[in-house]
């Protein structure tokens, strides 16, 4: 899975964050306006009471009442006021009624009022208009021109009667939502500025010279070069290249030193595995001195099986394995009696036993190692005598269950002893071996191995020749 950038990662947050302030900020300034606007209605409520408050005493003074209901109705249209009305209390109704449509009684969802002598604000925001219902008392008072004492028969501090106005705030709240909306919209051009800025800085500072770095820092690995630390503008850029170059010259050091000890190790390796080789071929001549009549069969075996392995395309590796492997491919027959090693006729049936008895020795031999080179002889000492279609010895093995190297070794082998002389039996021709591997194809012999070995067979027969 792909990991997000620096950028992306840094961009995401921002907007997370600056989406969280806006959110946060917004709502802030939401409850805040509000709050304002409320009290710029309920103060121009309280105007509005005292300039009522103030016209009707004056009128009353004038002895013009008949005009009030005129002048609160200019009053209510002038402030974009719905309605007012006079709310008389207990008292003042007694001493002098409801004279019009404009005063009413006390009911009894404003009579807290009265008792309490504290304005009363009931909003009404959960429709299409805001309106505000403000019932401001009107307390009697002897101070100033306002005096009511002299005209009503109260005491100083006790409530005359209420303003009752509806006055539409629709046009407050419109304006905080504006001024919210503005707000808002400013935070979001803010943001937008920010992390615009912000943008180009990481793909300036950061971004760019981070792809720069890495690019550099293949280069100078690939040419075994240093990082240019003075191209970055940031101190931190300049830090991290420096210590690349350090950790760079450490593993420059380290892979010298790696490819010295690597160098060491493949002579190791090589003296290790020419020594194998020899040692092998040593073994393998352990038996042809025990019999003039093998000489240098060893020779032109470990000859054939690699030109055979290469013409069949095997590995590089299991090319050289098998070459080293094979010149002890009869290891067994140190074990096996000179009297039958060296017989001048055909073997008993019991003096063949004893000799089929030879693969089993070199199993004995090489079966304690781990070596891949000495398992590979195992395997040969071991199956060379097996034939592909099961008659053959020890186990009876059939076709791929006989190792690949054993069924290799095993035509090089027989192609070999048919085209040496021996103490019991005289060179074949060539027509008669080629017959002889022909006819043994399937039965005998791999067919693949055979018809690779009978189409390039003047090759096999050059090596014949030239290891007599």
């Amino acid at each position: 899975m792909n990991k997000p950038s620096i950028k992306s990662i840094t961009i995401k947050k921002l907007i997370r964050f600056f989406l969280v302030f806006a959110i946060v900020l917004s709502t802030i300034l939401a409850i805040n306006f509000r709050d304002f606007a409320q009290e710029t209605v309920e103060k121009k409520a309280f105007a509005i009471a005292d300039m009522v408050k103030a016209g009707l005493t004056s009128h009353m003074k004038a002895n013009i009442m008949d005009k009030k209901e005129y002048f609160i109705n200019e009053i209510a249209s002038t402030y974009d006021v719905d309605s007012i009305a006079i709310i008389r209390s207990d008292n003042v109704i007694n001493q002098f009624g409801l004279e019009n449509n404009m005063q009413k009684g006390i009911e009894d969802d404003i009579r807290v009022v009265f008792e309490t002598k504290k304005p009363l604000f009931n909003w009404n925001e959960f429709s299409d208009s805001v309106k505000i219902r403000a019932i401001v008392p009107y307390i009697a008072t002897s101070q100033d021109a306002l005096s009511c004492v002299s005209c009503h028969n109260v005491e100083v501090g006790e409530i005359l009667g209420a303003i009752d106005m509806q006055i539409d705030a629709t046009s407050y709240r419109d304006l905080t939502i504006i001024y919210v909306g503005m707000i808002a919209l400013s935070i979001l051009l803010f943001s937008i500025f920010v992390i615009t800025n912000m943008f180009k800085v990481i793909n300036k500072h950061i971004s760019k010279p981070l792809h720069k770095l890495i690019f550099q820092a293949r280069e100078a690995h690939a040419h075994h070069s240093m990082i240019d630390s003075n191209f970055y503008d940031s101190y931190e850029m300049e830090d991290v290249a420096t210590n690349i170059n350090k950790f760079s010259k450490d593993i420059l050091k380290k892979q010298d030193e790696l490819e010295n000890k690597n160098k060491e190790l493949l002579y190791l390796n090589e003296e290790i595995e020419g020594t194998l080789r020899e040692i092998l071929i040593a073994m393998g001549k352990l038996e042809e001195v025990r019999s003039s009549e093998t000489k240098n069969h060893t020779t032109r075996v470990v000859k054939l099986t690699k030109l055979l392995s290469e013409k069949l395309r095997l590995s590089d590796e299991n090319i050289k394995v098998i070459t080293i492997a094979a010149p002890i491919h009869d290891i067994g027959k140190v074990a096996i009696s000179d009297k039958i090693l060296n017989k001048p006729a055909k073997l008993t049936e019991e003096e063949f036993e004893i000799m089929k008895k030879h693969v089993d020795y070199g199993f004995l031999i090489l079966k304690h190692s781990n070596r891949e080179i000495i398992k590979a002889a195992m395997h040969i000492t071991y199956e060379h005598h097996e034939k592909y279609d099961g008659s053959g010895y020890p186990n009876s093995l059939k076709g791929e269950e006989i190792h690949i190297f054993a069924r290799i070794v095993s035509l090089v082998d027989v192609f070999d002893a048919l085209s040496s002389k021996r103490c019991y039996k005289e060179v074949w021709s060539k027509e008669k071996v080629i017959e002889y591997i022909a006819n043994e194809k399937g039965k005998h012999f791999d067919p693949v191995i055979a018809d690779v070995f009978l189409n390039n067979v003047d090759e096999f027969y050059k090596i014949i020749e030239d290891n007599c």
